[in-house]
């Protein structure tokens, strides 16, 4: 067995406006644990955390794979994320990535097939 992601966690200086962020794009479940975290439950995914803190992680990306990279960046341009990198292919065998930044300044990646 490969080895795989297992849990994330995410920066967020206010948990409830990147809470709504991840659920209206992603329709991932966050809830409360604590004042400064909440739990995030992927259905299929693996779990992770959000939480309170005064930088955003740039260190290790997390990329999320959705069925149209463009038709996403456009949604969450809209939510009040920002582009880093727009569509670019990787290969023709491993498909296309973007990057961009919640409004907390997290930096992600999105991955697509085409």
């Amino acid at each position: 067995m490969a080895d795989r992601i297992g849990y994330f966690e995410l920066f967020a200086a206010d948990l409830k406006q990147s809470a709504q962020f991840y659920h209206e794009l992603f329709d991932w479940q966050l809830t409360e644990s604590g004042p400064e975290y909440m739990m995030i439950k992927i259905d299929g995914g693996i779990g992770g955390g959000l939480f309170s803190g005064n930088e955003p992680g740039e260190r290790i990306h997390c990329y999320i794979e959705v069925a149209d990279i463009e038709a996403r960046l456009a949604q969450i341009t809209a939510a009040g994320g920002t582009v880093v990198t727009g569509k670019t292919l990787i290969s023709e065998k491993y498909g296309y990535y973007a990057l961009f930044r919640d409004p907390a300044g997290n930096l992600l990646g999105l991955v697509s097939a085409n």
